[in-house]
């Protein structure tokens, strides 16, 4: 099996961060789990779940959360910048690891140097 060549590599990442891209699609989708909390998809990586009385609770102080949002809004950081370049990063780092996994098996005098 041959290597893959730079430009096959580098069309792969452009096809994996199309992925990303796609499966992120800005809804949100809501499920109530096994025992009966209310879980929330695609806020983030991870759902965000809580109970009745808790969301109600929430949903109660949501103008004071939308206060202190606003007065807070300078020290808060933009999540979406962030996790794309994370994500973008990720699949840069895990697309050299498949290339050059099989040197690892080689003796070290035929391992290519990777910097």
């Amino acid at each position: 099996m041959t290597e893959p060549t730079y430009e096959e590599l580098k069309a792969r990442l452009a096809t994996l961060e199309k992925q990303v891209d796609k499966k992120r699609s800005g809804t949100l989708e809501f499920r109530v789990g096994e025992k009966g909390g209310v879980s929330v998809y695609g806020l983030g990586r991870f759902p965000v779940t809580l109970y009745y009385e808790q969301w109600n609770r929430l949903l109660d102080a949501s103008a004071d959360l939308k206060n202190f949002l606003e007065e807070n809004k300078s020290k808060l950081k933009s999540f979406s910048a962030s996790l794309r370049h994370r994500r973008i990063n990720g699949w840069r780092m895990a697309l050299i690891r498949i290339s050059f996994s099989k040197y690892a098996c080689r003796p070290a005098s035929d391992r290519i140097p990777l910097f």
